[in-house]
C-alpha cells in the first residue's frame, strides 16, 4: 500500500476466502479525504497473482518483487506508473538464473537514487541463483525452503541485479521483517528466523554499505515480532504497529524508535483488543499511518480461518487510534480524533526558520503542588466567607484568597507580604513527597517552549545557576547568577476538588511569591544592551505582574517602568513588540502598564481572565478581579475588537505602536485576531498550534492522546453577541474556522482539554510562546 495525491493505493486485496484458487490481485485507491474506495481496471502487463510481496516507491513508481503465487516462490520484479496506473514487468539484462535472486516471498524493500534493494525474506534455496549460499538458512519443513539475509540491488541504470560486498555484521536471516529508510539510513526490525520472532534493530548505510550490527537501544522493549508493519514518520521516528509473537499471538501493541535518540516508546493508550498481522501501512500526506486488511487471529491455525481487518486510520504524531470502516464495508466512524488530526496538519504545514527572540523579564523557582493535599498538610481549613486581599499577610488572608479564587475556577498571582509565613509555606511543600520544583517565570518558560521549537533567544533574567544551565544551549542568558532562587509556590487544584463546601468548576492553581530581585527588573539595563548586538525579530516583555502589590520605595516602580518604556519605544520598527499579560489588581499599576507597555506592542497575549481585566482598565480605568471561567466565544472575541479598535488606532510618536495582533487562549478554544497586511503570518497555523500545545502542557506529553481529551466547546459559535452575528459550525475536518472582517482576520480552534492534569502552571506562557513563534516574520 502506498499514497500518492492524498489518495492511498493497494494491491493485492483478498476479496474471498477461497483456498482452492489462487489469491486475486487487484488494485484499489482509498481516498483519505472522502474515504471513499474503489477498484481501477488493469489493461495491460499485470503481475502475478501472489501473496507476500514486497512493495516500495520511487520516482513516480510502485515497484513489486517476489511473493508465493500459486505454484511457489517468484522473483519477477514489476513497476505501477503512479500518473497512469499502467503496469510494465521489468526485464533484466541478463534472466540467467545465477544473475537473479531466488524466488523468495516476505522481504523487505526499498528505493534510493534509481536503486531497487531488497533484503531477506523467505523461499527456495539460494544455490544457482546470484549471490553467496551461505547467507540461506534452510527451514526443517518445507524441504529445500528457508530464510536468507540477502541484500540485493537492481540498478535501473544498467538493468543488471547484484548483490554488493558489504562491511559490518550482516542482520541474521530473516523474513516477515520490517525496513523504513530515513535519507541514507535503512533500519531494518524483527522478522522471523527459525522459529524465533526477533525484537533486533540493525541500521544499513546507503553510502558505505555498512551493517551496524544489532543496535542497542533504550527504554522498554517491544516483543519479538513478524508480519508486522514499521512506518517512516517525521523526525527519523519508526512506528511499529502489530504483529505475531514465537508463541503465535497475535498483537496489538504500537510502539515508535526514535532513531535520533535510539529510545523505544510504547503507546500504551491504542486499544488492546484490537490485534492485527500480516497487514500493511503507509504514511500520507496529512502524516496520518494508514493501515488496511490483515489478520486478527492466529494465521498458523488453519481450523480458524482469519478474519480480515478493514482500515485503520492512526495519526502519525498526535498517535490516537480510530477505526475508519469505508463505505466499502459500512460506515464512516467519526470521532474525536478527526479535529485532532486536522488541528495537527494545520500545525504542521508550516516549517520554522531560525528565528531570533528577546524576552524579558525575572526568572524563578516554581514549586508545584497539589493545593488540597498541601491545605491539609499546612493545617488550614476553608474559610466560612471567601475573600479578595490584594495581597497575603497571615493564614486567613491565605485560606480566604484561595477560596475567593477556587470557588470560580480562575487563577490568580499574590504578593506574600509576611516573610516568616511565605517560609513556612515553602518549607511545608518542599517536605511533600509529590512536589515538583521547575524552571519558573513566564519570560524563562517562554523562552525554553520557543527554543524548543527551534528559535534563538535572548533572556533577560536571574536566577541559580542550576536554573540557568536547565535551559536548552539555544538561550543565551543575560544577568548575574543568584546564590537563592526567588521561589513561586503553585497551589494545583483539579475540575470537581472540594475544598471545605466549594468546588471547584475547572481545574486551576493559585501562585504566592515574596520575590526580592524580579520586581526591580535587575535585568534591564544588561538585557537593553545585548538587545541591539542581538537584533531579534521579536522582543516579548513578560513579568510584569512581580511589580504588583510590592512594597516599593516612592517613586521606584515608575522609575523602572520608565526605563522599561524607554527600551520599547527604541525598539526599530521591524522588531515586533508582544507583551504577555497577566493578573494584576492593582489599579494603578496597570495604568501605568497600560501607558508605559501595551501602547508600545504590536501584540498582546491574555487568558479569559485577563482579558476583561485590560477591557476594563481601557474603558473605565478599573480592574476586574474574576470573571467567567468558561466564557462564550460571543463575548470573547467582542471583547478582543473592542481591545483591537481601542489600540490599533494608536498615534505612532514617540515609538509608540499600533495593535496589530491579539491572542487570547481559554480552556475551550484559541483565538487570534490579526491585522490583515501586518507583519503577523499563518494565523492559522498560529491557532493550531496553540491548541495543541496546551494539552501537551497540561498532560505533560509531546503526544495528543484522545483518550486523556475532550471538547467541551460547542458544535457551533456565534461570531458576536449581535442578533445578527454569523454562526460557525465547528467542522471535524477543519477545525480551524478563520473569516475575515473589516481590516483584521479572526482564527478560532477548539481546545483539547486534557482530563488526565499534571500541571497547569506555566500554560498561558507555553501556548502563547508556541502560537507567537509561529507568526514572527
Amino acid at each position: 500500500m502506498w499514497e500518492i495525491e492524498r489518495s492511498v493505493r493497494l494491491y493485492g486485496i483478498k476479496e474471498d476466502i477461497d483456498l482452492g484458487e489462487s489469491l486475486v490481485q487487484p488494485c484499489g485507491i482509498y481516498t483519505a479525504d472522502t474515504c471513499d474506495f474503489l477498484y481501477f481496471e488493469r489493461h495491460n502487463v499485470h503481475p502475478v497473482a501472489t501473496s507476500g510481496s514486497t512493495v516500495c516507491v520511487g520516482d513516480g513508481y510502485m515497484y513489486l518483487f517476489g511473493g508465493h503465487a500459486r505454484l511457489g516462490n517468484v522473483n519477477n520484479l514489476y513497476r505501477l506508473d503512479l500518473n497512469n496506473l499502467e503496469w510494465e514487468k521489468i526485464v533484466p539484462q541478463s534472466e540467467n538464473a545465477n544473475e537473479l535472486p531466488s524466488p523468495r516471498d516476505k522481504a523487505v524493500s526499498w528505493y534510493h537514487h534509481r536503486k531497487f534493494y531488497t533484503f531477506g525474506g523467505f523461499g527456495v534455496h539460494l544455490k544457482g541463483y546470484i549471490g553467496d549460499t551461505k547467507s540461506f538458512f534452510q527451514d526443517e519443513i518445507p524441504e529445500n525452503r528457508g530464510w536468507n539475509n540477502q541484500l540485493c540491488v537492481f540498478d535501473l541504470t544498467t538493468m543488471q541485479w547484484s548483490v554488493p560486498d558489504t562491511m559490518g555484521p550482516t542482520p541474521s536471516a530473516r523474513a516477515a521483517h520490517t525496513a523504513v529508510r530515513f535519507g541514507s539510513k535503512v533500519y531494518i526490525f524483527g522478522g522471523r528466523h527459525s522459529n524465533i520472532r526477533l525484537n533486533d534493530v540493525h541500521c544499513l548505510d546507503l553510502n558505505s554499505l555498512a551493517w551496524s550490527g544489532s543496535i542497542c537501544t533504550h527504554g522498554p522493549q517491544p516483543e519479538g515480532r513478524s508480519w508486522h508493519t514499521a512506518t517512516a514518520l517525521p523526525y527519523n521516528r519508526m512506528f511499529v504497529y502489530g504483529g505475531f509473537t514465537t508463541g503465535c499471538q497475535p498483537l496489538s501493541d504500537s510502539w515508535i524508535l526514535d532513531t535520533n535518540t535510539l529510545n523505544w516508546t510504547q503507546l500504551t493508550h491504542f486499544p488492546a483488543d484490537r490485534s492485527r498481522l500480516w497487514h500493511t501501512a503507509c504514511v500520507t500526506q496529512d502524516q496520518d499511518v494508514l493501515i488496511y486488511g490483515g489478520c486478527e487471529k492466529n494465521i498458523l491455525d488453519y481450523d480458524n480461518i482469519c478474519v480480515w481487518a478493514p482500515f485503520a486510520r492512526i495519526n502519525g504524531i498526535c498517535l490516537s487510534f480510530r477505526l475508519v470502516f469505508t463505505r466499502r464495508f459500512g460506515i464512516l466512524a467519526r470521532s474525536l480524533t478527526l479535529p485532532v488530526c486536522a488541528n495537527f496538519r494545520a500545525e504542521e504545514k508550516i516549517s520554522l526558520p531560525r528565528t531570533r527572540v528577546a524576552l524579558g523579564f525575572g526568572g524563578c523557582e516554581d514549586l508545584i503542588v497539589d493545593g488540597m493535599s498541601f491545605f491539609e498538610k499546612f493545617n488550614l481549613e476553608a474559610p466560612e466567607q471567601p475573600k479578595h486581599h490584594d495581597f497575603v499577610a497571615n493564614r486567613d488572608e491565605l485560606s480566604q484568597l484561595f477560596g475567593y479564587f477556587f470557588q470560580h475556577g480562575a487563577a490568580a498571582e499574590r504578593f506574600v507580604s509576611n516573610n516568616t509565613l511565605f517560609k513556612e509555606l515553602t518549607d511545608t511543600a518542599f517536605a511533600m513527597s509529590d512536589h515538583k520544583s521547575i524552571l519558573g517565570g513566564n519570560a524563562p518558560v517562554m523562552a525554553r517552549r520557543m527554543a524548543n521549537e527551534g528559535a534563538e533567544v535572548l533572556l533577560g533574567a536571574r536566577f541559580t545557576k542550576e536554573l540557568r544551565e536547565s535551559l536548552p544551549e539555544a538561550v543565551k542568558v543575560v544577568g548575574d547568577d543568584l546564590d537563592v532562587n526567588d521561589i513561586h509556590l503553585l497551589m494545583e487544584y483539579k475540575s470537581g476538588d472540594k475544598w471545605g463546601r466549594f468546588t471547584s468548576p475547572r481545574a486551576n492553581r493559585l501562585i504566592v511569591h515574596s520575590d526580592e530581585s524580579n520586581p526591580y527588573i535587575e535585568t534591564l539595563e544588561g538585557f537593553e544592551a545585548e538587545i541591539k548586538k542581538f537584533k531579534p525579530a521579536a522582543l516579548v516583555v513578560g513579568g510584569l505582574q512581580m511589580l504588583d502589590n510590592f512594597p516599593f520605595e516612592e517613586g521606584e516602580r515608575m522609575q523602572r517602568l520608565l526605563k522599561l518604556k524607554n527600551l520599547l519605544a527604541s525598539t526599530p520598527k521591524k522588531t515586533s513588540i508582544h507583551f504577555e499579560m497577566a493578573s494584576f489588581t492593582d489599579e494603578e499599576l496597570l495604568k501605568e502598564i497600560k501607558d508605559n507597555v501595551v501602547l508600545y506592542s504590536d501584540s498582546l497575549g491574555m487568558n479569559e481572565q485577563e482579558l476583561p481585566n485590560l477591557v476594563s482598565i481601557l474603558t473605565k480605568g478599573k480592574v476586574t478581579l474574576v470573571a467567567d471561567a468558561y466564557p462564550r466565544i460571543a463575548s470573547v472575541l467582542d471583547q478582543m475588537r473592542h481591545v483591537y479598535d481601542l489600540l490599533s488606532n494608536t498615534e505612532e510618536v514617540d515609538g509608540k505602536r499600533k495593535l496589530t495582533r491579539i491572542h487570547v487562549h481559554t480552556l475551550a478554544y484559541q483565538a487570534i485576531l490579526t491585522k490583515k497586511g501586518s507583519q503577523w503570518k499563518n494565523t492559522m497555523h498560529a491557532t493550531a498550534k496553540a491548541s495543541l500545545t496546551a494539552f501537551r502542557h497540561v498532560c505533560d506529553s509531546k503526544y495528543i492522546d484522545t483518550q486523556k481529551a475532550r471538547l467541551i466547546m460547542d458544535d457551533s459559535f456565534s461570531t458576536s453577541t449581535m442578533q445578527s452575528a454569523q454562526r460557525i459550525p465547528l467542522e471535524v475536518n477543519r477545525p480551524v474556522s478563520c473569516w475575515e472582517e473589516r481590516d483584521y482576520q479572526i482564527c478560532l480552534a477548539p481546545g483539547l482539554v486534557c482530563t488526565k492534569v499534571v500541571q497547569t502552571g506555566g500554560g498561558g506562557d507555553n501556548i502563547s510562546s508556541a502560537g507567537l513563534l509561529v507568526q514572527v516574520d
